[in-house]
């Protein structure tokens, strides 16, 4: 956390709005706490609060803190006081302006009545490499009432901060009178047989009335005194290709041929071929330099490692800008194929066949082998092999879009098939299931099919209970839906004991068979009951004791 500015100005009598920033990171709440102290001005020169905390909520970037002046009747310079942080809380940390310089400016002189325009005389200048540059700074000669300041400072052009040996930003002081100051900036010396670079100089922030000239800006040249090498050499990747595996390193190697004499460098950026920044784990671009005599330096691009199933990916590494009269050789760029690690695995039916009885469901289980990177779907197809069943009628799916999809480290998924029953006798029926091509980059099993056989139920005749109660026998038989209750010869009982039956009947819910004997049963009869309208199936009961009270030859 900083002050937005290392110093500012405010009239005598008004407020001071003064910004404190929250840079390089804005997670939690964080505070700062501020105190006022006098410099030149006195503590009559201030009223309000002049400490305090300001506190920044998560997210929030930007506080300000206000500080009142007070206004009086005497003719004075200007004063100033200084605001400071300190205390930070939460984790942050304080930047460079950690103090800001206020000043006062003086509202009761008479005396600058006409302070003037400050402008810089020239719009260029030029310097040797280690050389200081003075630029000249005016006021409008016959406007100099009073002291008056103005802010200066230096921006990078094609220069950086190693080019200087001094300040790059300052504030020059006009005394009452005075029209003319110079700004002195000082240049490093170097080694480097480099181009010429400039720098800009700029003027802001004119203080005790006066204003902002014309010109207020001007660019500086520092022109280079340093003797090219004699051969300072080719450089060039040693190969045009490269590959590396997901997730691991690459290292290039650059050469210089054909010279090695002084120090020289070379730009390198990474472009994306079918590679994208997520691919990447750190920096792709850079400068590489070869000190005097060296001949190879190496390029590391690290790779990112991720689970998606996808084809091999490329990027491109080229060099530019070499520096100190080196040129680039036939090999400026290099291709590197980064290699995927993943595989979505092989897709196939856990079994060849499975079979299933009507009005029944079976699970059918399809397996992700091999490897499991990343999600995969994959869809079947049905073909009846074999009968005449009918989709959605006879058999369905759930689900029913007949499509399967797996999860990243999933190896098996699961679907119902479900026979319904249609009262038909028919025989059984196959339906075939086929896999389509799946998704994700996985492939197919060699059991790319299974046979479903749908096993035909035919009504038959299963006792399922028979109970005694004094004269009422009951016999319970299932599976009677298929028999027509009111055709002659749908159902023959016989008995071995010479018991005849006058009328066979099924009750109202198809699942209760009443007879009628025509001659009293005794204990132990054996009757067969038997269909002559499915397959010939019989069931008898024998060893069955049947209780009869002689009254009511008609029992159920």
């Amino acid at each position: 956390m900083a002050f937005s500015k290392a110093a500012v100005s405010v009239t005598e009598g008004e407020d001071i709005t003064l910004t404190v920033n929250r840079t390089n990171g804005a997670t939690g709440e964080v505070s700062v706490n501020y105190t006022v102290t006098a410099d030149t001005a006195s503590a009559s020169d201030v009223e309000g609060d002049t400490s305090g905390t300001i506190t920044f909520a998560s997210g929030e970037t930007t506080k300000s803190v206000t500080v009142s002046t007070v206004d009086d009747s005497t003719i004075e310079n200007d004063e100033t006081f200084t605001v400071t942080l300190s205390g930070v809380s939460g984790g942050a940390t304080l930047g460079t302006n950690k103090t800001i310089t206020v000043t006062i400016t003086d509202n009761d002189s008479t005396q600058n009545t006409s302070p003037g325009a400050i402008s810089l005389t020239s719009s260029s200048y030029s310097v040797a490499e280690g050389d200081d540059v003075a630029i000249s700074v005016e006021r409008t000669m016959d406007e100099t009432d009073g002291t008056v300041t103005v802010d200066y400072v230096v921006t990078n052009g094609t220069t950086d901060s190693s080019d200087f040996d001094g300040s790059t930003s300052g504030t020059i002081t006009f005394a009452d009178g005075e029209w003319d100051k110079i700004i002195t900036v000082s240049t490093a010396e170097d080694t480097d047989v480099e181009s010429d670079e400039t720098f800009t100089v700029t003027i802001s922030n004119p203080t005790g009335g006066a204003t902002l000239g014309t010109l207020t800006s001007t660019e500086i040249t520092v022109t280079n005194d340093d003797t090219a090498q004699s051969n300072p050499g080719t450089l060039a990747f040693s190969s045009g290709t490269a590959s590396v595996t997901e997730g691991s390193d690459v290292t290039l190697t650059v050469n210089r041929t054909g010279g090695s004499d002084g120090s020289v460098a070379v730009d390198y950026a990474v472009t994306n071929g079918t590679t994208d920044s997520a691919d990447f784990d750190a920096s792709t671009s850079g400068t590489i330099t070869f000190a005097d005599t060296e001949t190879s330096k190496t390029i590391t691009i690290s790779t990112s490692a991720d689970s998606d199933v996808e084809s091999d990916e490329t990027f491109t590494v080229t060099l530019s800008n070499p520096t100190n009269s080196a040129s680039l050789g036939t090999i400026d760029s290099a291709v590197v194929t980064i290699n995927n690690d993943d595989n979505a695995g092989t897709i196939a039916f856990a079994a060849a066949s499975v079979s299933v009885n009507e009005g029944q469901s079976t699970t059918i289980t399809v397996n992700r082998s091999v490897d499991s990177d990343g999600e995969v779907t994959v869809s079947y197809s049905d073909n009846v092999t074999l009968g005449t069943a009918i989709k959605d009628t006879d058999y369905s799916f759930t689900p029913s879009t007949q499509t399967l999809t797996f999860a990243n480290g999933d190896i098996a998924e699961t679907f119902t098939f479900a026979a319904a029953t249609d009262g038909v006798t028919e025989g059984d029926e196959v339906v075939t299931l086929t896999l389509g091509t799946p998704s994700g980059g996985a492939s197919l099993g060699s059991q790319t099919t299974i046979e479903v056989t749908i096993v035909d139920v035919q009504s038959s005749f299963e006792l399922s209970t028979v109970t005694s109660d004094g004269a009422i026998v009951v016999a319970d038989f299932t599976d009677f839906v298929d028999l027509d209750s009111t055709s002659d010869g749908a159902i023959e009982v016989t008995s071995g004991s010479g018991i005849t039956v006058d009328e066979i009947q099924f009750g109202s819910d198809n699942s209760i068979l009443n007879i009628t004997f025509n001659t009293l049963p005794t204990v132990g009869v054996a009757i067969t009951f038997k269909s002559s309208v499915l397959s010939d199936e019989s069931v008898q009961l024998s060893t069955q004791t049947w209780a009869f009270d002689g009254t009511n030859w008609n029992k159920q």
